[in-house]
């Protein structure tokens, strides 16, 4: 089940959201996600970037945020590396998740 105090940002479900685009975002019910797919990945897991044509930059660090694409019906992240929030959006496709960090 998703909690109340997702947020929306046009294309955009975030969940836990700590830095991109949170000034235009806005609260929304649970309504939005209650039949969307369970997020891979949590707030604090520690992950690894894929490296492949999509991925050209490693980097390993922690989940920081989370957020449901509408476009593409899907969850997408954002991690942090060394304390410094990554750009880039990186869907569960990209990352792996590391046991030992």
């Amino acid at each position: 089940m998703v909690s109340y105090g997702m947020l929306v940002n046009h294309n955009h479900v975030m969940g836990n959201t700590i830095g991109a685009n949170e000034h235009e975002s806005y609260f929304v019910f649970e309504e939005i996600l209650k039949d969307k797919k369970m997020p891979l990945f949590q707030t604090g897991y520690p992950v690894e970037v894929i490296l492949n044509d999509r991925n050209k930059a490693y980097h390993k660090g922690t989940i920081a945020s989370r957020g449901w694409h509408l476009k593409e019906k899907e969850w997408y992240y954002f991690i942090k590396e060394n304390g410094k929030l990554i750009k880039k959006r990186y869907f569960e496709y990209d990352l792996n998740l590391l046991i030992h960090y």
